[in-house]
């Protein structure tokens, strides 16, 4: 039991890491690529209106302007963010569309 409580928590860790070097690197790729009004527009948006397409595509510049990464390792990079987005767009999609009860 106590293997998996560490294996717990070095994998919580794990992800919290990987999420600030996503927002760190989208920060500088907008910033690289767009400036840095645009950046902070981008960063500001992505929280606002709780969209992680943004931070996506900022991960992906700037692991391949930043960095200097090819781009198929830039999309490993960027890729966790899409586990998210997919779930988070089902979910939207069912409550719409779904059928309700007593239908």
């Amino acid at each position: 039991m106590n293997n998996v409580l560490w294996s717990g928590l070095l994998l919580v860790l794990a992800v919290i890491l990987l999420g600030l070097v996503q927002f760190y690197l989208s920060f500088v790729g907008y910033w690289h690529v767009w400036g840095l009004a645009s950046a902070i527009i981008a960063l500001v948006v992505t929280f606002v209106f709780r969209t992680s397409i943004l931070l996506l595509i900022g991960t992906y510049l700037g692991a391949v302007h930043v960095w200097h990464w090819p781009w198929l390792a830039a999309i490993l990079i960027s890729i966790p963010s899409i586990f998210f987005l997919f779930p988070g767009a089902f979910i939207i999609f069912v409550r719409k569309f779904g059928t309700r009860d007593g239908a």
